[in-house]
């Protein structure tokens, strides 16, 4: 299930973003369509999202990093997500929302850099799961990592370290 729900949240804004493309939404606009999109989409973690997680994490430290910061990402944006669901459904059948049109904007914008991040950090996630757990040879690629780092694991590296300032 780990996979699926990471490759759920991936496809999910990619379709978005070329859905905005093909259809020529103009830069102030993709956070509203992402928005209006995500709402009918809605890409969440199954409920053995945590058990399967709980299984892979200790097997590689990126792989954990990743995970956890897929999973804290996605559970913390959720109570925003619902909260801005239900503006957009008010405002879809012409009622005035309860809130103010600024937090209804921050909303959106904290709803879309949240995806957009999560989509990163699930696709470092199956990046590192399917070489260190899912492979025939995950102690063959520790190793290969250990003396060389392509340039995908260099990124993840440089992104973590500059997430966490180490």
């Amino acid at each position: 299930m780990l996979v699926a729900d990471l490759f759920g949240v991936c496809s999910s804004v990619d379709t978005i973003k070329q859905m905005a493309r093909e259809k020529g939404v103009k830069v102030e606009d993709l956070n509203y369509f992402m928005v209006e999109k995500l709402t009918h989409i809605r890409p969440v973690l199954s409920p053995l999202f945590d058990s399967s997680f709980l299984r892979v994490v200790n097997c590689d430290k990126s792989l954990g990093s990743y995970l956890s910061l897929f999973q804290g990402l996605m559970r913390s944006v959720e109570p925003v997500y619902l909260r801005l669901a239900d503006d957009l459904y008010l405002i879809a059948k012409g009622q005035k929302p309860d809130r103010g049109i600024e937090l209804i904007n921050a909303d959106v914008a904290t709803v879309c850099n949240a995806y957009i991040k999560a989509a990163d950090y699930a696709e470092f996630a199956i990046y590192f799961l399917e070489r260190a757990v899912i492979s025939r040879s995950p102690k063959l690629y520790k190793l290969r990592r250990r003396i060389f780092r392509n340039e995908k694991e260099k990124k993840a590296e440089h992104v973590l370290k500059n997430l966490y300032g180490f």
